[in-house]
């Protein structure tokens, strides 16, 4: 029962990031709607548990919003889950102090990191060398996309510190260790 569970929240996650990402899109006016939600909740889940569980969300949401995409198939998906392990590797082996600083860091890194590896792909996919693919208002939504899910994630870290340092006070584990 536990299993079906836990599967059941799985599944409900998955579809209410991929959700919240096409209203985001459909919805808000122009720079707002270029947020990277799947991003921002993945690498906001990366922060908080430390371990490769919501890789495997982000995959699943990702290739769902494919279907959605004009983009070739699977663009995104790589682009995405790229990104996101770039950006735990950032934060468990180089930035390994969680202040907001060093996530707003990590985040811009591997939100630049996902759009270089995006324009990548879709040159080689496409190879014809359109030059009105590339113009200086793609640019402009790639740059608001990259600060609007660096302040998205950054906001839900420093939301999700203010509840954690409040709900768990670090002097009852200390008290509770010392006394055992």
């Amino acid at each position: 029962m536990k299993w079906f569970l836990n599967l059941l929240y799985t599944l409900l996650t998955i579809v209410g990031i991929t959700l919240a990402q096409i209203i985001a899109r459909e919805i808000f006016p122009y720079p707002l709607n270029q947020i990277g939600i799947i991003y921002g909740i993945s690498a906001w889940l990366i922060l908080l548990n430390g371990s490769n569980q919501p890789l495997w969300l982000a995959l699943c949401a990702a290739i769902i919003l494919d279907f959605f995409s004009s983009s070739p198939f699977g663009l995104n998906v790589f682009a995405l889950l790229s990104s996101l392990a770039l950006f735990n590797w950032l934060l468990g082996h180089i930035f390994t102090n969680r202040s907001s600083f060093i996530v707003a860091i990590s985040s811009l890194i591997s939100c630049s990191v996902y759009r270089i590896i995006w324009i990548l792909l879709l040159t080689i996919v496409n190879f014809t060398g359109n030059p009105a693919l590339f113009s200086i208002d793609l640019f402009q939504k790639w740059l608001s996309e990259i600060l609007l899910s660096t302040l998205l994630l950054l906001f839900l870290y420093l939301l999700s510190t203010r509840f954690i340092k409040r709900l768990k006070p670090h002097y009852i584990d200390i008290k509770r260790s010392s006394t055992v």
